[in-house]
């Protein structure tokens, strides 16, 4: 867990219940956070395999749903630029 002896000899049984609990939740979160990374290269690589950037007919997300993805569309959404939203930027841009 990273402790040293000194540390580990001066916490209470409550203390070191409660650090083991956060150094598992690190644990799961990494090997988490490490499985989506793995499966998001791998989309990627069966993308460009397929759908080759010249010839894009699909999505990357049409390939197969990973988790987060929903969150990924959501602020992909959120940020697209249109002629208008545009012109609204380059006023405010502009009054500067």
């Amino acid at each position: 867990m990273g402790l040293g002896l000194e540390d580990f000899l001066n916490l209470t049984p409550f203390e070191f219940n409660e650090v083991h609990k956060a150094f598992i939740e690190k644990l799961k979160s990494d090997r988490e956070w490490q499985y989506n990374a793995m499966m998001q290269t791998a989309r990627w690589q069966v993308f460009r395999t397929l759908c080759p950037p010249d010839q894009k007919q699909i999505s990357i997300f049409d390939l197969i749903e990973l988790p987060g993805d929903a969150e990924i569309k959501a602020a992909a959404k959120q940020t697209e630029t249109t002629p208008e939203k545009f012109e609204d930027a380059k006023k405010r841009m502009g009054s500067w």
